[in-house]
């Protein structure tokens, strides 16, 4: 059966669906995924009855973006309590990057993280696959520092040389995130769906901070 995928945490809301490796259709565009699913479903005469399982990036990326994804996720559990697999988008977009550049040896995420630090994550490519070896949010001397001696290309979707100019000699790719890599990556990895609703979390580049007042209530 096909599963329905949802990644929201770039500016470009995508959906796709998909059975096994092969996307059926995908719809992208900046707003909101419930302005999405209706067309898309409508399109390929299916409706949630026909899904066998929900597929969301996971982040890191937009808050509000991973936010409201989650919610428009959690709504859709409303209406047919499908197992829901999460993707992280740094894998998606690292996966992404190998199929532009195939011959890359590494690729680095970057992101801005604002309070003038970037999200930064570091993948190594072998045979095909990106293998993360770490992720940091840090000032952009610390990232540049960890990253020298490696031929770095660098994948972004909201940050250019024009904030970075000292990363010029790198190979830049302006990627984001697809919910149709999000549903093949599922599929080709076998991720496991996650035991509980409760478990379903976003990866925000920093954990959302709550006032002491309202975490006592």
């Amino acid at each position: 059966m096909p599963w329905l995928a949802i990644e929201t945490s770039s500016p470009s809301v995508s959906l796709a669906i998909g059975k096994d490796d092969t996307i059926l259709r995908e719809m992208s565009r900046e707003g909101n995924a419930s302005t999405l699913i209706d067309p898309l479903f409508k399109e390929l005469n299916v409706d949630l009855q026909a899904i066998d399982r929900v597929v969301i990036g996971k982040g890191p990326g937009s808050y509000n973006g991973l936010r409201v994804g989650y919610a428009f996720l959690k709504g859709l559990l409303c209406l047919a309590p499908l197992p829901v697999v999460e993707v992280p988008t740094s894998l998606i977009l690292a996966s992404l990057a190998i199929e532009k550049t195939p011959s890359a040896k590494t690729i680095l995420l970057l992101q801005n993280a604002r309070r003038e630090e970037l999200y930064a994550a570091f993948f190594e490519i072998s045979q095909g696959k990106p293998h993360m070896r770490w992720e940091e949010v840090a000032p952009e001397k610390v990232i540049f520092k960890k990253t020298e001696g490696s031929r770095r290309t660098i994948v972004s979707y909201d940050m250019t040389t024009r904030e970075l100019p000292q990363w010029t000699d790198a190979q830049w790719l302006a990627l984001r995130p697809t919910a149709s890599m999000a549903g093949r990556l599922a599929h080709q990895l076998k991720l496991p769906p996650a035991r509980s609703l409760s478990e379903l979390e976003p990866h925000y580049v920093r954990a959302p901070v709550s006032s002491p007042a309202i975490a006592a209530r």
